[in-house]
Formats: C-alpha cells, sequence, structure tokens
C-alpha cells in the first residue's frame, strides 16, 4: 500500500530514516547539475555519516521554520520517492523537488501516475 507522509509529521525511526534519506540526496546530487555546483564542499562532508547523522537534522529544523516540508511517498516502509517544498509568507506553494524512484516501479504510466498522486496527496496536506 502506497502512502504520504509529511516530514514534519515524522518521528523516532520514521524521522531518521526520513533524514537518512535526505542526507544521501544531498550528499550525492546529479552531477554538473545547479544544485550540485551550489553545494560546492558541503556534499563531501555530508558523506561522512557521523557528521551528516548530526547536522542533516539541525538543517531540517532551520528550514522547517522558513516553511520548508517534504512529502514522501512510502511503500512497505520504504521511500519511493518524494516531493519537496516551501509555503511563503503568504502562503502561496512552491514545489522545487519531485522524484519518483523509476527502478522501483518500472517507469512509463505508473510513474506519471505516482507523480499525480505525490502532487494530489501534497495539496490534501497543506
Amino acid at each position: 500500500m502506497i502512502e504520504s507522509h509529511l516530514l514534519t509529521e515524522k518521528s523516532g525511526k520514521e524521522l531518521a530514516r526520513a533524514n537518512n534519506y535526505l542526507r544521501r540526496w544531498i550528499a550525492y546530487p546529479d552531477k554538473g547539475s545547479d544544485f550540485d555546483k551550489k553545494q560546492g564542499c558541503l556534499k563531501y562532508t555530508l558523506r561522512i555519516p557521523l557528521i551528516g547523522q548530526v547536522i542533516v537534522p539541525l538543517a531540517i529544523k532551520w528550514l522547517e521554520k522558513k516553511g520548508y516540508d517534504g512529502l514522501f511517498l512510502e511503500e512497505n516502509q520504504n521511500i519511493i520517492g518524494h516531493n519537496a517544498f516551501q509555503v511563503h509568507s503568504d502562503n502561496s506553494l512552491h514545489v522545487f523537488s519531485i522524484y519518483i524512484y523509476l527502478q522501483i516501479i518500472g517507469g512509463g504510466a505508473l510513474h506519471f501516475n505516482l507523480v499525480y498522486l505525490l502532487q494530489i496527496m501534497l495539496l490534501q496536506k497543506v
């Protein structure tokens, strides 16, 4: 069964799993992407497990105060996709990252449907 959870709703082991997922995304950006270029040396620092496990949860708390959050798409307690967004002070929603693992679902129409489902779930939660 596919479920969705906001990062701000997570706690305990679920939060630790989400933090680890985010650490991997930040530490291993797509090579040559704008995000990769903006990361600079930070991405290498976050690849050191102990450092990343301390810094990422602190950064997430700081980003939450700025209106950032993430919606995770999960199946059998495995994160299969995410949607990162920010709610601005005027309550406008700004989505800046959507990702579904193609190797898990196969792609094609199912991929499109899951991206669409992720957006609907986001609108219902925010």
